[in-house]
C-alpha cells in the first residue's frame, strides 16, 4: 500500500512539473522536516532521502529544509508543548532556507 501511495505522489509531482514547465514557471519542492528528534536520532531521514532522491532523478528542484534545524532544540520550534506545528522561529528557519534556495538557483 504505500508503494502506491507514493506511487501516487510521485505520478502528481511530475504532472506538477510538466505543467508549470509548460508555462515557463519553475517548480520547486520543499521539504519539511518533522520537528522531533532533530539530532542524529532523526527518524524520517530516509524519506528525506526517497524525496530528494526522485526530484534530482525527474529534474525537478528540490530543498531539504531539515539541515537549517539539525541538532536544534525541537521544543523551542514548536507553537505550544502539545502541538508541534512550528511558531515563529520555525517558520523563520522555513523561509530562510527556501529563500536562499531559491536565490542560489536564481529564481528571485
Amino acid at each position: 500500500r504505500r508503494r502506491s501511495e507514493w506511487g501516487r505522489r510521485q505520478a502528481g509531482l511530475l504532472d506538477m512539473h510538466q505543467r508549470l514547465r509548460e508555462k515557463g514557471v519553475a517548480f520547486v519542492v520543499a521539504i519539511f522536516p518533522m520537528l522531533s528528534q532533530l539530532g542524529s536520532s532523526y527518524s524520517y531521514g530516509g524519506l528525506h532521502e526517497m524525496v530528494r532522491a526522485f526530484c534530482t532523478e525527474r529534474g525537478i528542484l528540490c530543498v531539504d529544509l531539515l539541515p537549517k534545524f539539525s541538532g536544534r532544540d525541537e521544543y523551542a520550534l514548536w507553537v505550544h508543548a502539545s502541538d508541534q506545528h512550528p511558531n515563529d522561529v520555525g517558520h523563520r528557519l522555513m523561509a530562510e532556507a527556501i529563500h536562499d534556495f531559491l536565490r542560489a538557483q536564481g529564481l528571485l
